[in-house]
């Protein structure tokens, strides 16, 4: 039988444990908030890529140098 030594030790035992899980849990989330944040990135880098390489395949147009508009020809700004 615990006395009530014991029973506090076995409380304390099991409220540290809960704070190792809630902060192993704090930092799993992160994790998978970082991993998202850069998947995302990478997708939104590859879907650019695919859209330009598909857009100047279909008009025989070189991968090569800067973009230029489809009606008058004129270079476009990296802002645009």
């Amino acid at each position: 039988m615990l006395n009530r030594m014991g029973i506090n030790k076995l409380l304390a035992s099991v409220s540290c444990r809960k704070a190792n899980f809630r902060s192993n849990l704090n930092a799993m989330n992160q994790t998978i908030i970082l991993l998202g944040v850069w998947v995302a990135i990478v997708a939104l880098f590859l879907g650019s890529f695919i859209g330009m390489a598909s857009w100047r395949w279909l008009r025989k147009e070189t991968w090569g140098g800067r973009s230029r508009c489809p009606v008058c020809g004129r270079q476009l700004g990296a802002w645009i």
